[in-house]
């Protein structure tokens, strides 16, 4: 006998109508309808369903917890069967199937990591080659683009000094020396004094009376003494600059 058939029974041995239990248990003729016909699709959310049914089993002289668990209990889906556990083997090709994977993958690893390599090396020697050949404004061949000694307007270059049209006596005199290639153009007291690329163990000297410009291709790798003082650093590596002295900057750009 299922718990909805109970509940009847016991409903009708104590000589209950539907409408006598609907009164006394303030339940809906329709709800007491639906839980003795087991119609589930008429019952509201199993919380409310199990008050009903514990009111209706007290009124009828059954246990209500009891009768009430066991009416829910056959609406409650029958557990899902448990799939067996898969098998910790592996298949026999499977341990190929995976070193190839591996294998696969650890050779595009290398080639990209190669890959990558190269094409720094290939930037650095770029730039390098860059630094060498390439200077602002003008064309980059040293033998191209450096006018020649007799051709520069103002003294000589041939010992490495450059004067100006002022006497050797000038306020201002720089002397060039940098660390490597560096391309510069000096013009003193507005005439160009030089422009070519000097390297590392060049050594140029400049004399102006009232203002020295400089067209400096990299700062990192100019160096120079101003009135016989060291200079300070006139820039960041690579960014070309336009250095403009008079007797004003010289505390600006030495290091007393």
């Amino acid at each position: 006998m299922d718990t909805a058939t109970e509940l009847r029974a016991a409903r009708e041995r104590r000589g209950l109508s539907l409408q006598q239990m609907s009164r006394l248990t303030r339940i809906s003729l329709r709800m007491l309808q639906a839980i003795e016909a087991n119609d589930e699709r008429q019952l509201p959310a199993p919380v409310f369903t199990r008050s009903f049914i514990r009111s209706y089993a007290r009124e009828v002289g059954l246990q209500p917890d009891d009768t009430a668990a066991r009416y829910l209990a056959q609406f409650v889906p029958p557990p899902a069967a448990i799939p067996p556990p898969a098998s910790d083997t592996v298949p026999r090709g499977g341990c190929a199937n995976i070193n190839a994977i591996l294998a696969a993958a650890l050779g595009i690893a290398v080639v990209v990591l190669v890959g990558i390599l190269g094409l720094s090396i290939v930037r650095q020697a770029a730039r390098r080659v860059t630094h060498r050949v390439q200077a602002p404004g003008a064309a980059l061949d040293r033998s191209a683009t450096a006018p020649e000694p007799r051709e520069i307007p103002v003294g000589t270059i041939g010992s490495g000094v450059a004067h100006a049209p002022a006497s050797n006596d000038a306020p201002l005199e720089i002397v060039i020396a940098p660390s490597g290639p560096c391309w510069v153009r000096a013009t003193a007291d507005g005439q160009v004094a030089f422009a070519t690329l000097l390297d590392a163990g060049d050594r140029r000297t400049v004399n102006a009376a009232r203002e020295l410009t400089l067209r400096i291709g990299d700062p990192a790798t100019f160096a120079f003494t101003l009135n016989g003082h060291p200079g300070r650093s006139v820039g960041r590596p690579a960014e070309p600059v336009t250095l403009q002295i008079d007797a004003r900057r010289i505390g600006e750009l030495v290091s007393w």
